[in-house]
């Protein structure tokens, strides 16, 4: 009994996420990159 289960996704749809997921991607590197920096503002400060 071969019963296999196939996921349906049509293009566009896997377009959207892949770009939701870049997004939050991008989203959280510049906030790691905003963290990095002002700590480096603040060590320049002492």
């Amino acid at each position: 009994m071969d019963n296999k289960t196939f996921i349906s996704i049509e293009f566009w749809q896997l377009v959207g996420f892949l770009l939701s997921f870049l997004g939050v991607c991008w989203g959280f590197g510049k906030m790691l990159l905003a963290q990095f920096q002002a700590q480096q503002d603040e060590r320049q400060k002492q």
